[in-house]
């Protein structure tokens, strides 16, 4: 269907008229991913999905859905989907300055609250430190060094979530591509 016209659908949950996705996809077909931090949304992925992509997300806990994911794919004789990563973002000229804009309480309370986060050693996430993976905050050279992370992990696509930065915005976009994409991609 994503490669025709002036398609119409109807079953017992959905139904529309006379829809056109342009740009056409490449290859004929519109990837399907999932997203989610928890072990159910990895297995879904691999079992259903093209791709998938959590949001705030521990590196530790990244590793261990990944391990898993590598294992559920193998069993089932497929490739694992592609995965990404959607952290929030703070980039600054020092990362002291890049953290003034982050709700760092706000992220630990969230990280405590996750049911199958892999702990920090303490058993609890206390400190910025602990929530390495569900934070990129620092100046270029450390946001590059945090993206390399991802990388060694298998993370094929990183998102960067400027939620902490909408003031700063085409600042965040300018200072990403000028200063640390060119360092990712080389």
């Amino acid at each position: 269907m994503s490669t025709e016209n002036n398609v119409s659908y109807k079953d017992e949950y959905f139904e529309f008229n006379d829809v056109s996705i342009e740009p056409k996809p490449v290859g004929g077909r519109v990837p399907f991913w999932y997203c989610g931090a928890t072990p159910r949304s990895a297995r879904l992925a691999v079992e259903f999905c093209d791709g998938w992509m959590p949001g705030r997300i521990s590196l530790a806990t990244m590793a261990k859905r990944i391990e898993v994911m590598d294992q559920l794919a193998a069993e089932r004789g497929k490739a694992r989907p592609t995965v990404a990563v959607i952290p929030p973002t703070s980039i600054e000229a020092t990362r002291e300055e890049a953290l003034r804009h982050v709700n760092v309480p706000g992220l630990l309370a969230w990280a405590n609250k996750a049911k199958f986060a892999v702990k920090p050693p303490s058993g609890r996430f206390e400190t910025v430190e602990d929530l390495e993976g569900q934070l990129i905050a620092g100046n270029p050279d450390e946001a590059v060094a945090e993206g390399k992370k991802f990388e060694a992990l298998g993370v094929e696509h990183l998102v960067f979530d400027f939620r902490f930065k909408f003031d700063k915005w085409y600042e965040q976009i300018e200072l990403l591509g000028a200063e640390v994409l060119p360092k990712l991609k080389g």
